[in-house]
């Protein structure tokens, strides 16, 4: 039961990130590369739990923990430059 659930999560999780990347990829710019190494991280880890199973999946499991924490150092990075840039005016207040 725990496995399908589990599947149901991950299909869910990848609809909305396929769902923000086609409907905000202006307002997401470099944040898509963390979240998308995040994505492919958790689905190996969810691979390993419903269908691997055993040593072999702890195997996978790892790797994907350590995808994870790519990500997470991937979007502190993302974070750190865009904090760090000049705060530009937005093009929507620019008409009024």
């Amino acid at each position: 039961m725990t496995d399908i659930v589990l599947l149901t999560l991950i299909s869910f999780s990848w609809i909305i990130f396929s769902w923000l990347v086609i409907y905000f990829p202006k307002k997401l710019r470099w944040y898509i590369l963390p979240y998308l190494t995040f994505q492919l991280g958790a689905t190996l880890i969810v691979y390993s739990i419903s269908f691997v199973k055993g040593w072999s999946g702890i195997g996978y499991g790892g790797l994907g923990v350590a995808i994870v924490g790519i990500a997470l150092i991937l979007w502190l990075i993302v974070r750190i430059y865009y904090h760090s840039k000049p705060r530009e005016a937005s093009e929507e207040y620019d008409s009024f």
